[in-house]
Order: C-alpha cells, then structure tokens, then sequence
C-alpha cells in the first residue's frame, strides 16, 4: 500500500469540483496485488474493463496493464 501525506492544506481540481486536502492527510495512491496476467485479465472482465496493452520485464515478474471500458 502506498500514499501521500499533505505538507499544507490544498485545494484542487478534477474535472471541475474542487477538493480541499487538508495538512496531514493522507491520500491513498496505489494498492499493490500479486495477479498472474491471466488472472488479472478475469479480475478486469469481471469488473467491466478489458486489457488493452500489458508490459511485462524481461523475466516476466512484473505487469503493468492499460485497461479500456469494454
């Protein structure tokens, strides 16, 4: 599990809401799971996405997909 943790209070924009962060919140940025490629092709179907590109390092241990909305 990964986050950020804000140094001051911030407001920002997303699609036209504004947000305010406060000091010392933190955000969540990234969950870490362990998915074979397959399975993460099953996990994405089952949710309503599709792979649309998958990178992989040399010896395959780690994936980095691009998902589309089927």
């Amino acid at each position: 599990e990964m986050g950020l943790t804000c140094k001051k209070n911030n407001n920002i924009k997303v699609n036209g809401p504004k947000y305010l962060i406060k000091k010392n919140e933190e955000t969540h940025t990234e969950s870490s799971h362990k998915y074979s490629i397959k399975s993460c092709k099953n996990v994405a179907n089952e949710a309503g996405w599709k792979i649309k590109k998958t990178w992989v390092d040399n010896k395959k241990l780690f994936s980095v997909h691009c998902l589309d909305l089927r």
